[in-house]
């Protein structure tokens, strides 16, 4: 139980993280998106964002997580120097970065606890000495029919504590292991069928948020533009009143 509680604890931090790493990236697309004028094929955008950032984000950490350790190194390249709103997210990238790194830690260093506690550990060595005692019980018991008169115990009393094992898969005939991989197709085929559909629907929803988002930028991007053109107006008509 404590070492499913260390799993269970693990997985949050990983999924909090998670969270945290999908967010920045949103933060980031959007800053790096208004600095290459919504430019996607820019090399500066292209070395950050190889995928787009719903694609990048699926993952619950793994692929994700190896792809933004990257990320530090390439925004501190000469590069990026000109866009100061995107280098300034360094530091939170950074930060954000340890904190999935040690999630991501705790959660392999859990499923590692939990192996060995079955394979090598605790759980085994109590399994090994109760299986142990079962066969010597079970060998005594065949034993004291042999004994003893034939009307004091009968041939099957080994039988009333320890009853035959049903046939496990590896004495299954054809037949049945037949019908098993049938029954199991049948459901992978609905599973399949309902993966792909949460797939789309995802994979919809996060197209809609990312058109949402190129749109914000795009919007962020025109405001600026009008600004410096309404400055520039503001700086001409002054000269021309200065003659």
């Amino acid at each position: 139980m404590q070492l499913l509680r260390g799993i269970i604890h693990a997985e949050a931090r990983v999924w909090y993280a998670d969270m945290r790493l999908d967010a920045f990236v949103d933060r980031l697309n959007a800053a790096l998106l208004l600095a290459v004028n919504k430019d996607t094929t820019d090399a500066r955008y292209t070395a950050i964002f190889s995928k787009r950032p719903h694609e990048l984000k699926r993952p619950v950490l793994g692929g994700q997580l190896a792809t933004m350790l990257k990320w530090p190194e390439i925004l501190s390249g000469a590069a990026y120097q000109g866009f100061p709103d995107v280098v300034a997210l360094l530091p939170e990238l950074q930060a954000r970065l340890a904190v999935a790194t040690d999630a991501q830690n705790a959660r392999n260093t859990a499923l590692e606890n939990i192996k060995n506690f079955r394979t090598v550990g605790e759980r085994k060595a109590f399994t090994d000495a109760f299986n142990a005692l079962r066969k010597a019980s079970l060998g005594k018991l065949l034993e004291m029919p042999h004994k003893l008169t034939a009307e004091a115990l009968p041939s099957d009393f080994a039988d009333w504590f320890f009853p035959p094992r049903r046939r496990g898969s590896e004495d299954a005939t054809a037949k049945e292991l037949g019908e098993r991989i049938d029954a199991l197709e049948t459901e992978l085929a609905a599973l399949k069928q309902q993966h792909q559909a949460a797939l789309d629907k995802e994979n919809a929803e996060a197209a809609r948020k990312q058109s949402r988002e190129e749109k914000r930028a795009a919007l962020d991007a025109a405001r600026k533009d009008a600004a410096e053109r309404a400055k520039r107006v503001k700086e001409l008509e002054a000269e021309l009143e200065r003659g």
